[in-house]
């Protein structure tokens, strides 16, 4: 007798559609009103996070994502659909391109959408603590083990900050505040 079947933990609105029904279509037209900015706007259910929400035959569905298929076919398989109007809930094929994870959060970040630093929720440093450090990375007297027990991090946190990985908005600097 075969085990217990594997519990399927991906995220339920990502569900790769190859074509739209036209059924699912006319769902997506009817709770769809045009905004003066040139966005379709989906007024029907929303996520958490904004982004349109539709249902067909049990299961979910994002709406830009349903967009995207209708005028383009697909998504590639590994890719996101990303809003360039950066309105979660726009379904106007034209302000939507696919690409990367990756390409997705950059696009985010050069808008100004992402949170960094202090202003994450589990943020132990702050932008002062990341400039100290940044300073006593320059000053080389200390290793990042040590410099890391100074602020209550990890080593390879301060590693993280010292390549540019994290706190890459704190400037680096040798003088006084």
């Amino acid at each position: 007798m075969p085990g217990p079947q594997p519990i399927i933990t991906a995220w339920p609105y990502t569900i790769p559609l190859d074509n739209v029904p036209a059924e699912l279509a006319q769902k997506l037209a009817d709770k769809t009103i045009i905004r003066e900015n040139g966005c379709h706007e989906w007024v029907g259910t929303r996520i958490a996070t904004g982004y349109g929400k539709v249902s067909w035959e049990g299961r979910h569905y994002l709406t830009h994502r349903v967009a995207w298929v209708l005028a383009n076919g697909p998504i590639p398989a590994g890719l996101d659909c990303m809003h360039r109007c950066d309105n979660p809930p726009c379904v106007n094929a034209a302000h939507l391109d696919v690409g990367t994870r990756q390409d997705n959060m950059q696009d985010m970040m050069a808008k100004g959408r992402g949170v960094v630093g202090e202003r994450k929720n589990q943020a132990v440093l702050n932008n002062k603590k990341a400039s100290e450090i940044k300073k006593l990375i320059l000053g080389r007297k200390l290793t990042l083990a040590e410099i890391g027990r100074m602020f209550g991090v990890s080593g390879g946190a301060i590693r993280g900050i010292k390549i540019g990985r994290n706190w890459r908005h704190v400037p680096w600097t040798m003088e006084e505040d």
